[in-house]
């Protein structure tokens, strides 16, 4: 997620800094069409033709390209943190915004220009961002108004337009507060939304009853996990259990304790999960269980420890012996999918139960005999 959203703003960025490219370009040939029409309406001299060629066309042109170009390749390669990328964004606005209104001293209009950076820095939803690209502007407005106006000698401006553009970026940055406000309480009711949303899937996802995965589950990661070990080349075992005499249990002490010997089984399954084991009801006191990248010993190794903490935790609380037989089957190249599997780990069981329950097989070992 973090990855994502990561990516996410660093797409964004590029996506400014292409605008900024834009309006440049956009502006480069607006002021060589005023440039035009001045030679050719008001025909006048050629000196104040270059002068106006040099200072307004093509020095800010060089200037704003290079700085977009330079912050376009800091964008791309992603130089420095996330976060160093969003503050190198938002000044060279705020560079565009003063080298504008110093360079065409048009006070009136581009001192609205610093407002820009101040609207752009919501789409971080960061309020020390804004705050301190709001500082910036509020330093920077008066500075350039005093600048203009001085060079221009309309000192009995400075105060009027001044005040006004201080108001108007006190009126940027309060909307731009309310803006990431919502968009934090958009994300955070999205948020809780995709929680219970993920929170529903789980627990369709599992068996109401035990926790653990139901069967829609294994139907659907049984032919994936065959399809990865296969690819990866690492071993795969299928073990399906079944508690021995379990409807006997359930007619001499009540269905009350034989859910009570369900859950405890399940608990035991559970714990498997610290070796990387998948644990799924299968129906009723059937169960399945997947082993990946474990081998054929690991595993009968731990089926067999199961099958002590099962034996050992009943006779504790229950002062009664309770046992399951366990059928095992491994993936090899000849087994084609997740049925055959699945029929070789189910055959193993019924051989065990048949051949005296309470006992673990591998299906190569029905193949032998």
């Amino acid at each position: 997620m973090v990855v994502h959203r990561r990516s996410n703003h660093d797409a964004w960025c590029l996506r400014i800094v292409k605008a900024c490219y834009y309006a440049f370009i956009g502006k480069f040939l607006i002021m060589i069409l005023i440039w035009w029409l001045w030679g050719r309406i008001l025909d006048d001299q050629r000196s104040d033709r270059l002068y106006f060629w040099w200072n307004y066309i093509l020095s800010p042109a060089i200037a704003e390209f290079g700085v977009t170009a330079f912050v376009y390749q800091w964008m791309r390669k992603r130089w420095g943190t996330l976060q160093v990328r969003r503050y190198v964004l938002l000044f060279m606005l705020v560079f565009f915004c003063v080298f504008l209104t110093l360079v065409y001293r048009v006070v009136e209009v581009l001192l609205c220009t610093f407002i820009l950076p101040i609207v752009v820095s919501t789409i971080f939803s960061d309020w020390k961002i804004l705050r301190n690209i709001s500082a910036a502007s509020f330093v920077l407005v008066p500075s350039c108004v005093v600048l203009v106006h001085h060079a221009a000698g309309h000192e009995e401006m400075i105060w009027i337009e001044m005040w006004t553009a201080l108001a108007l970026l006190l009126g940027a940055y309060l909307l731009a507060r309310i803006l990431i406000q919502f968009n934090r309480d958009n994300l955070e009711s999205l948020r809780a939304s995709y929680e219970s949303q993920a929170d529903m899937e789980e627990m369709l996802r599992r068996d109401l009853f035990t926790g653990l995965f139901n069967r829609s589950v294994f139907a659907r990661i049984l032919p994936q996990m065959i399809e990865k070990c296969r690819k990866e080349k690492i071993p795969l075992t299928l073990a399906l259990l079944d508690l021995d005499d379990f409807k006997q249990l359930n007619d001499s002490f009540g269905h009350a304790y034989g859910d009570e010997v369900l859950l405890l089984l399940s608990e035991i399954l559970l714990r498997q999960e610290k070796y990387g084991v998948l644990a799924f009801r299968y129906g009723g006191e059937e169960f399945a269980l997947l082993f990946e990248d474990l081998s054929k010993e690991k595993v009968m190794q731990i089926c067999e420890s199961m099958q002590q903490q099962l034996m050992e935790e009943c006779q504790k609380r229950y002062n009664c012996q309770i046992t399951f037989s366990c059928g095992l089957a491994s993936l090899t190249p000849d087994i084609k999918d997740g049925n055959e599997l699945f029929c070789l780990a189910d055959r193993a069981m019924y051989e065990a139960k048949i051949g005296g329950k309470n006992k673990i097989m591998f299906s190569e070992e029905i193949i032998c005999q």
